[in-house]
């Protein structure tokens, strides 16, 4: 027999407990990475967990209701990731002939407006089952269980009750491994399967970093050589943290990562939010925090910061000084080559990359993990929209 409950917040829940849970999903299921996430975006937190009669935790699914799209950060706004114009270009792009391209973006997008207005197709508030800022999904504990289906069953009939409650009018689960059973079975309750991006990870197979890069063909094996040398050649090191104090290094890690974000146009360039999260967040989990830092006579000039979790690293930072940086190759050297290096040497067997950079990730040997999403509207006419656009969009996504 199953009891439902649910809990606001993680701290309600055992640390000890979920963590032996959580043992082997990612480092972002780990109650110190929950419970530090609880603010911001993920403020408003929904833990539905299903015990036993002898109260006994058997599975959980964090979830977080998410206000409004202007303040949900993108890759968890659903809205913008299905009708923003990139979205709404790739499509005509991959599926109508060229000459045909002009004007079908134009129609797309207005069929696509119009749908949205005449069929009261609602977003938000949504209630999102995923992890804060990990790009996976998952029922925790809830895969392989003799009752997984019953389970599976009340769980989704408790967040259905949170969504009546608060007036929700969407679930979605974001971020879903498609090795994982929500990414087929959500479909018998209703759910609508959508493409999103996919993780890189690499599997460290070699006994040593020279190993490494002889596993390429040559040409790929004289550009890695090639960046090494010429990052080596500006004056440039790296130096390996395993531990390290937030409060010496802080100013300097923000100042490198807003470049970063400024560069690439990322709406957060706040230096106090920055410092707010990194102490909130990485101060929480600097006992799995490592940090490699590059110099420049001295002077750092750029970071990755990775976390780590049993023989598993997670890179998750990354900032630089472009100008004492330029054209040293110090994003490859400090985000692949010497995180691979340290790893070896660790014993460290898989490395997470995330999301985005396909063709740097895939050229230094790293593997494609795709992630999906299962979304459903409380309304009958929203679903049918969605079922007839989705077809479109994950056509797209496959070509």
């Amino acid at each position: 027999m199953i009891q439902i409950r649910i809990h606001r917040s993680i701290r309600e829940i055992d640390k000890t407990v979920w963590d032996a849970l959580a043992s082997q999903l990612s480092i972002y299921f780990d109650y110190d990475w929950l419970a530090s996430n609880e603010q911001g975006l993920f403020n408003s937190a929904y833990y539905t967990c299903a015990y036993t009669t002898q109260n006994d935790l058997v599975a959980a699914a964090p979830a977080y209701v998410i206000s409004d799209s202007d303040t949900c950060y993108f890759p968890y706004n659903i809205k913008e990731i299905l009708t923003a114009p990139a979205t709404l270009n790739e499509i005509v792009t991959t599926l109508c002939p060229v000459w045909l391209r002009g004007i079908g973006e134009s129609v797309l997008s207005i069929a696509t407006r119009l749908a949205l207005r005449i069929l009261k197709v609602r977003f938000f508030p949504m209630l999102i089952c995923t992890t804060p800022y990990g790009y996976v999904s998952s029922f925790v504990g809830a895969e392989g269980m003799a009752n997984q289906v019953d389970v599976t069953k009340a769980i989704l009939e408790a967040m259905d009750s949170i969504c009546e409650a608060k007036q929700i009018p969407s679930l979605a689960f974001l971020y879903l491994p498609e090795s994982q059973f929500l990414s087929t079975d959500l479909a018998q309750w209703g759910f609508q399967r959508i493409s999103l991006y996919p993780d890189c990870f690499l599997d460290l197979e070699w006994e040593s970093f020279d190993q490494y890069v002889k596993s390429f063909r040559s040409k790929q094996r004289r550009n890695i050589r090639t960046e090494i040398k010429r990052f080596h050649s500006k004056g440039l090191q790296i130096q390996f943290y395993e531990s390290f104090d937030l409060n010496t290094w802080i100013d300097e890690l923000i100042r490198l990562e807003i470049n970063v974000a400024a560069k690439y146009d990322h709406s957060v360039l706040d230096s106090e939010v920055f410092r707010q999260w990194y102490k909130q967040v990485i101060g929480n989990m600097l006992g799995q925090a490592r940090l490699f830092v590059a110099y420049k006579e001295s002077q750092p000039v750029g970071f990755t910061l990775l976390l780590q979790k049993g023989n598993t690293y997670y890179v998750k930072l990354y900032g630089l000084d472009y100008d004492q940086a330029d054209q040293s190759f110090a994003y490859f050297n400090l985000v692949f080559y010497a995180p691979i290096q340290q790893a070896i040497a660790q014993g460290i067997t898989r490395i997470y990359f995330g999301p985005g950079g396909y063709e740097a990730k895939l050229k230094r040997g790293c593997h494609v993990e795709p992630r999906c999403g299962a979304i459903r509207f409380k309304r009958v006419l929203a679903n049918a929209w969605l079922r007839i656009y989705l077809a479109l969009h994950n056509q797209a996504k496959s070509e």
